[in-house]
């Protein structure tokens, strides 16, 4: 099985002729993503973000998964225990 680096593919002259990654400047720092695949004419393509940032799940995780409810999860980032 063949295991894709990112560094390998932008060091790649087949990626690089296509124009195939783009860097990208993110809260983390720097780095490089795949282009978006398709062109339109009338709406240029556009990258709002490569993920999600960290802990932007925490409040669902804890109500779905913990069975926390809004008031528990504020009295404990009152605490600072989350």
């Amino acid at each position: 099985m063949t295991e894709f680096k990112i560094s390998l593919m932008y060091d790649c002259p087949k990626c690089k002729s296509r124009n195939f990654l783009d860097p990208y400047s993110y809260c983390y720092g720097d780095v490089f993503t795949q282009k978006v695949m398709y062109k339109m004419s009338e709406s240029p393509p556009r990258l709002k973000h490569v993920h999600r940032p960290v802990g932007s799940d925490n409040e669902e995780i804890y109500q779905r998964v913990c069975g926390l409810s809004s008031d528990q999860i504020r009295e404990m980032e009152a605490k600072e225990v989350i």
